[in-house]
C-alpha cells in the first residue's frame, strides 16, 4: 500500500484510540464505578473499625489493616497515551499489510474495539457486558463481510471458545472469571473456528495445551509423595525429558522423516500421552524416568513435525507472523498444561490428575486424525 495511505490510516487509528481513551471514561460514569467503589470502601472502613473495637473489647492487638487501593478514574495516561498509541500501531500494522478498501474496515473495527476493552480491563480490572454482548452480536452479523469468514464459523469459534474457558471457571471454582469466557466469545466470533485446515494450527494447539505439560507440574508430588525420591530423585525427574529430548535430536539429524509425516505426528502424540499415563502409575524410579524420557523424545518428534508443516505451508508474506503465532502458542501450552494439572490434582488427587492428562492426549491425537485427514495424509515435509 502507498506510503502515504498507511501513514494517514495510522494518525487515523491514533486519534480514534483517542475517541476509545473517552468512551472508556464516559463508561466509567455511565456505570457509576466511582460511586460504587466509595461504597465498598466504607463496608471495608466499617468491618475494619468492628474487627479492632471486638480485639480491643477482648484486650488483644487487632491485625494490622490493609490500605485500601483506590482505583484510578477520568483522563489517566491510559486514556491520553496508551491508547492512541495502540491504535496507531494496530491500524497502521494493518493498513500495511491489507489491501486499502471496505475489506480493511471490518479488522480496523475490532482494532479500536480491543484497544477499549484492552484500557478499560488494564484500569479496572473488569470488561462490561455492555460492551461484550453487542459486539459479540455485531461479529456474528458482520462474519459475512469478514475475509475467510463465515456465519457457521464464528458461532462455532465464539461458542467453543466460551464453553472451553466457562468450564475453566467451574473447575477453577471462579478463579478464572466469566469475564474471560465473554471475551473468549468475541475473540472466537472475530477469528472463527471449524474443522478446516485454515484453523487447524490454532484448534490443534489449544487443544494441546490442555494436556501438555501436565505429568512435569507435578513432579514434586510424585518425587516426595510417591516415589519418595526426595530432592535428589526430583533432579532426575526433571531432567530426564530434556535427556531424552537431547537423544532423539541426535537420532533426527542422522534419521530424517521423510514419509508418513501426518501419521508420524499423531502417533508421537499417542505414545506422549502413553508415557505420561506409565509415569502417572508407576512407582518404580527407573520405571518413571524411563517413562519421563520417552515423553520427552516423543515430543520432539510432533514439536519438528509441527513446526515443519506450519513453516511449509504458509506463504512467505505471512510466515513471519504466522510462526510468532505458533511461537506463542507452543510457549503457553506448557504454562495452560500445568494450570490444568494442578486444578485437576487439588481436586482429585496428583495421580488421576496425571492419567487423566495422559489419556485426554491419546483421545485428542485419535479423534483429530479422524477430524483432519488431510493433516493425517501429509507424506512428506515439502
Amino acid at each position: 500500500m502507498n506510503p502515504f495511505v498507511v501513514a494517514g490510516v495510522t494518525v487515523a487509528g491514533g486519534a480514534i484510540g483517542l475517541g476509545c481513551g473517552w468512551l472508556a471514561v464516559a463508561l466509567e460514569r455511565h456505570e457509576k464505578l466511582e460511586q460504587e467503589e466509595f461504597e465498598e470502601r466504607l463496608d471495608y472502613e466499617r468491618d475494619i473499625a468492628a474487627e479492632q473495637a471486638r480485639a480491643t473489647a477482648a484486650g488483644e492487638e487487632g491485625a494490622a489493616a490493609r490500605p485500601w487501593k483506590a482505583e484510578r478514574y477520568g483522563w489517566t495516561w491510559m486514556e491520553r497515551w496508551l491508547s492512541p498509541a495502540l491504535g496507531a500501531i494496530g491500524f497502521g500494522a494493518f493498513a500495511a499489510h491489507e489491501p486499502f478498501g471496505w475489506g480493511l474496515l471490518v479488522p480496523l473495527l475490532w482494532i479500536a474495539l480491543f484497544v477499549h476493552i484492552v484500557d478499560f480491563d488494564l484500569k479496572h480490572r473488569l470488561i462490561l457486558n455492555v460492551v461484550t454482548y453487542p459486539s459479540v452480536v455485531l461479529a456474528l452479523l458482520l462474519s459475512q463481510w469478514s475475509p475467510g469468514l463465515t456465519l457457521t464459523s464464528a458461532v462455532i469459534g465464539a461458542a467453543g471458545v466460551a464453553v472451553f474457558f466457562f468450564l475453566q471457571n467451574l473447575v477453577s471454582r471462579g478463579s478464572i472469571g466469566l469475564g474471560d469466557a465473554k471475551l473468549g466469545a468475541l475473540v472466537g466470533a472475530v477469528t472463527g473456528a471449524g474443522p478446516d485446515a485454515a484453523h487447524l494450527g490454532a484448534v490443534y494447539a489449544v487443544i494441546y495445551a490442555i494436556f501438555l505439560g501436565g505429568a512435569t507440574a507435578l513432579l514434586p508430588i510424585y518425587a516426595r509423595d510417591i516415589l519418595q525420591t526426595g530432592p535428589w530423585g526430583l533432579g532426575i525427574l526433571r531432567a530426564a525429558p530434556a535427556v531424552g529430548a537431547l537423544v532423539m535430536t541426535a537420532v533426527l539429524a542422522r534419521h530424517t522423516i521423510n514419509r508418513r509425516v501426518g501419521v508420524r505426528m499423531f502417533q508421537a502424540v499417542i505414545v506422549f500421552g502413553v508415557a505420561t499415563v506409565v509415569f502417572a502409575l508407576s512407582h518404580w524410579m527407573w520405571l518413571s524416568v524411563l517413562a519421563l524420557a520417552i515423553l520427552g523424545a516423543a515430543d520432539t518428534i510432533s514439536v519438528v513435525i509441527r513446526f515443519s508443516l506450519v513453516q511449509l505451508a504458509t506463504p512467505d508474506e505471512m510466515r513471519g507472523r504466522v510462526g510468532a503465532v505458533n511461537f506463542l502458542f507452543i510457549n503457553a501450552s506448557n504454562q495452560l498444561g500445568q494450570f490444568e494439572s494442578g486444578v485437576t490434582a487439588a481436586l482429585f488427587g496428583a495421580m488421576p490428575a496425571a492419567v487423566l492428562g495422559g489419556v485426554g492426549t491419546i483421545a485428542i491425537a485419535l479423534l483429530w486424525m479422524k477430524l483432519f485427514p488431510t493433516l493425517r495424509d501429509v507424506e512428506q515435509l515439502e
